[in-house]
C-alpha cells in the first residue's frame, strides 16, 4: 500500500509540473490503517515518493469515503489559508490487510446495545435495498451495465490518462501493471442471477452477491490541490475548480 501510494503521489507532483518541496501537506485516507498500512502510511508513502522531510503527512480513516475525506481536508485547509499546495488521496490493499482488520475487538457494551455500529457494508447495502424497495433484479441489471460500461471504457483507452503504471517483480522479470482488473468481461445476467446473497444470514433476506457488489481490490489515488494564487504562480492549468 505504501508503494502504490508513493507512485501516485510522485506522479501527481510530476503531472502538475511543480517540485516536491512545494507540497506543504499530504493527507491520505485508509480504511484499515494497520499492519502494512499502519504507522501513518501517508507519511511513509510521501518519503518513499521522494518528498523532503519538510513535507508533513497524515492518514485519516472514514472507511469507504476515506480518500474523499482526505481531499476535503486539504481543500478546507487551503480555503482557510493554512496552506497553498497539498495532496489528498487514499491507499488500500485489501488483499494484504484483510477486512475488517487483523484483530477485531468491538467495544463490549456497544456490541450488545448498538451492534449496528459494527455493521458490514454488505449488510448495510442489503438494508438500503430493502428500505428503498430496490429489487435483486434491478441490482443485477445495474451491475451488468456497470461492468459493460467499464470494459468499453478500458477498450477505448479512456482511463489511460488517470492510471499510473506499476512495475511489479514477477520471477526474474518485471511485470507492468496498467489496467484495472475489476471489471468482468464475461458478466451476464444469467450468471449474476444465479449467485447466492453473500452477506445476509438467510438467502431470502439478501440482495447483494459477489457479482453485484464491489470487489476486493488493491489501489491508490492522489490529487494535487492548489489555491488559485498558487496555480497562477506556477502556471498550472486546473482540471477542476
Amino acid at each position: 500500500p505504501d508503494d502504490m501510494a508513493a507512485a501516485v503521489l510522485k506522479e501527481a507532483v510530476n503531472r502538475a509540473g511543480i517540485k516536491a518541496e512545494q507540497v506543504q501537506d499530504v493527507t491520505m485516507g485508509c480504511a484499515i490503517p494497520e499492519q502494512e498500512q499502519g504507522m501513518n502510511v501517508a507519511r511513509v508513502a510521501a518519503i518513499d515518493a521522494g518528498m523532503p522531510d519538510t513535507v508533513s503527512a497524515s492518514t485519516i480513516n472514514r472507511f469507504c469515503s476515506s480518500g474523499l475525506e482526505a481531499m476535503a481536508i486539504i481543500g478546507a485547509k487551503i480555503e482557510a489559508g493554512m496552506l497553498d499546495v497539498g495532496i489528498g488521496g487514499g491507499t488500500e490493499s485489501m488483499s494484504m490487510v484483510g477486512m475488517p482488520g487483523a484483530n477485531v475487538s468491538p467495544n463490549p457494551k456497544l456490541a450488545v446495545e448498538r451492534p449496528d455500529v459494527y455493521i458490514a457494508m454488505g449488510n448495510a447495502g442489503d438494508n438500503v435495498a430493502r428500505d428503498f424497495k430496490i429489487s435483486r433484479e434491478e441490482l443485477d441489471e445495474f451491475a451488468l451495465g456497470s461492468n459493460q460500461k467499464a470494459v468499453a471504457a478500458i477498450d477505448a483507452g479512456k482511463f489511460k490518462d488517470e492510471i499510473v503504471a506499476l512495475e511489479l517483480p514477477e520471477g526474474g522479470e518485471r511485470l507492468v501493471f496498467d489496467t484495472d482488473e475489476g471489471p468482468r468481461r464475461d458478466t451476464s445476467i444469467e450468471g449474476l442471477s444465479g449467485l447466492r446473497p453473500a452477506f445476509a444470514a438467510s438467502p431470502k433476506l439478501g440482495f447483494h452477491t459477489a457479482g453485484n457488489s464491489s470487489q476486493t481490490s488493491d489501489g491508490a489515488a492522489a490529487v494535487l490541490l492548489m489555491s488559485e494564487k498558487a496555480a497562477k504562480d506556477n502556471g498550472v492549468k486546473p482540471i477542476a475548480k
